[in-house]
């Protein structure tokens, strides 16, 4: 059986998609899901879903016009129920059904589970049992509520609402909660954390027992991991109403763990392109290569809120871990309804994160939360929180400063993972940054530092570093020579050959100063080789 309006409506629920306009009683088969931007051309074709993102009135009329043209199956679009009479009087005038979104879901969540209803509608599989049936996991969970006498709740790793059973008549607060949010209530996912129940269901394929709750007006539940192989896939929870669960509801529910697995797998696959669409749109923010305004649109943020950026370098011969780092890290932050999106490049990491209603941005937690992470992965990695900013228009400042500051971390000659806010590093990044400036107030290769780092690249001399460290020596060549480990008198020699190749004169303040501050941002930007991260601007894969 095919996928038309009238089931897409069903399956996700009136409070999902509002059936403004629906001619032909809904019949209309869906081929696939197409945006649909004012400032992008028209692409849909016959039978495909449009979904007007950002449209304001006037746009939503023309779009129906396009879709009516083309035969579109149907139209999605926001708007305000005093848009409903008009916009729906034009969808029956060109034929088009017209479906209103609701204002607590997201485009991309949206997009992701109508590809998911497509792709399976009509297939079936084999339970264990041998009976056959709809792939669905409404179905799934609806089957699972009834062979356990619970509730069936069914998430993502981030606690997004994928699917519940019908309402029963003595489901608890939280499972209300869950539904109407489409997501795992924050203090019930605190309580959870602090009591170590996510620990226990991410590290295994066990049937964890959580118990009730009563002032959170939280039930007994039963949860499972869905997986597939080592990756977590999201959860199953089960409820229990005012009967207890059936006697073997843990065999059930391992059961269903492994159906729900073979459909999240084909809903990942279907998922994938829209996700690296994303971490790209989250890349080019970053790097203030993006309409910020119209990629927050399509990656559903306010970027009228303060954000950060957390820059994370993993070491060169574990780069193949680093997408499984970002993934977990993800996991972490989930229970806390952060929202985050990560960037991963070969070896570097970078997650941006939002302050939210229910979360802050709150160094000391993102500390613990990635040093948890890496040791749970056995890595040793190197991180820097940078700065919070007041919207997203300023995160590439945020990112700026935490690479900066990774840059310190590499000269540092420490083992293990380092973990540090930026303002930890602060008059080391802020002499970074001032180089930069200089840099490129002077020119590349002017002045008496660059002549001299010239000089020795072709002799083979070390006259920069001898000046430097006779800087941080403020003077006394007895203690340069010991950092330097040299005699006394070699440090002279080179001070006075420093003087003749480049010209500098060490008895003007000005110049003393800036020959100080180049050479020591300059070894301060020297980065190993064996840590040397990816470049920041590095693309992600593109959609």
């Amino acid at each position: 059986m095919s996928l038309s309006i009238s089931t897409l409506i069903e399956a996700v629920g009136t409070d999902v998609l509002a059936p403004w306009a629906v001619p032909g009683a809904g019949n209309a088969e869906l081929g696939d899901v197409v945006f649909y931007e004012a400032t992008e051309p028209f692409t849909a074709g016959p039978t495909d879903l449009v979904l007007g993102v950002g449209l304001v009135r006037a746009q939503v009329e023309h779009l129906l016009d396009l879709a009516g043209i083309c035969g579109a199956a149907g139209v999605v679009c926001r708007q305000s129920t005093a848009a409903r009479e008009p916009l729906q009087a034009r969808a029956h005038q060109v034929g088009v059904a017209l479906l209103a979104l609701g204002p607590a879901v997201g485009w991309a969540s949206l997009t992701s589970h109508i590809r998911s209803l497509i792709s399976t509608s009509g297939s079936q599989f084999d339970s264990d049992h041998g009976a056959s049936a709809r792939h669905d996991l409404v179905w799934v969970a609806n089957t699972l509520s009834v062979a356990m006498d619970g509730s069936v709740l069914i998430f993502n790793p981030q606690q997004d609402l994928l699917a519940a059973s019908r309402l029963g008549r003595d489901v608890d607060d939280i499972r209300h909660q869950a539904v109407l949010a489409q997501h795992g209530p924050s203090e019930y996912r605190k309580r959870l954390h602090e009591l170590g129940v996510y620990n226990e269901l991410w590290q295994g394929d066990q049937v964890v027992e959580v118990e009730q709750i009563p002032e959170l007006g939280a039930g007994r539940r039963q949860a499972i991991a869905v997986r597939a192989g080592e990756e977590i896939l999201g959860s199953i929870w089960v409820a229990e109403g005012a009967r207890p669960l059936a006697s073997d509801s843990r065999a059930i529910l391992k059961k269903a763990a492994h159906i729900v697995s073979q459909h999240l797998v084909s809903r990942r696959a279907q998922a994938e392109p829209d996700r690296q669409f994303a971490e790209e749109l989250t890349r080019r923010i970053i790097t203030g290569e993006a309409d910020v305004a119209a990629a927050a649109t399509w990656l559903e943020i306010d970027p009228s809120r303060p954000c950060r950026v957390i820059a994370i370098a993993v070491p060169e011969e574990s780069h193949g871990e680093a997408r499984r780092l970002a993934d977990l890290l993800l996991l972490y932050y989930s229970p806390y309804r952060h929202r985050v999106l990560p960037v991963v490049s070969r070896g570097r990491i970078y997650l941006v994160t939002w302050d939210t209603d229910s979360a802050s941005l709150d160094t000391k937690a993102a500390k613990d939360t990635v040093t948890r992470v890496a040791q749970a992965l056995r890595l040793d990695i190197r991180a820097v929180i940078g700065p919070a900013v007041q919207t997203l228009e300023q995160v590439g400042a945020s990112r700026e400063e935490a690479d900066r500051g990774l840059r310190v971390l590499d000269r540092r000659a420490v083992s293990g993972t380092v973990v540090h806010d930026v303002d930890d590093l602060l008059p080391s990044v802020q002499l970074l940054h001032l180089a930069e400036m200089v840099s490129a107030l002077t020119g590349a290769g002017r002045g008496a530092v660059p002549r001299l780092k010239a000089y020795d690249s072709e002799h083979g001399t070390a006259l920069a570093d001898t000046l430097a460290g006779w800087f941080d020596a403020f003077g006394d060549v007895g203690v340069a020579g010991k950092s330097l480990h040299v005699h006394p008198n070699t440090v002279r020699y080179r001070i006075r050959k420093a003087v003749a190749v480049s010209g500098i004169d060490l008895d003007d303040p000005d110049t003393r100063l800036m020959a100080a501050v180049l050479l020591r941002a300059g070894a301060l930007s020297k980065t190993p080789t064996k840590r040397r991260p990816s470049d920041p601007s590095a693309k992600a894969p593109s959609r």
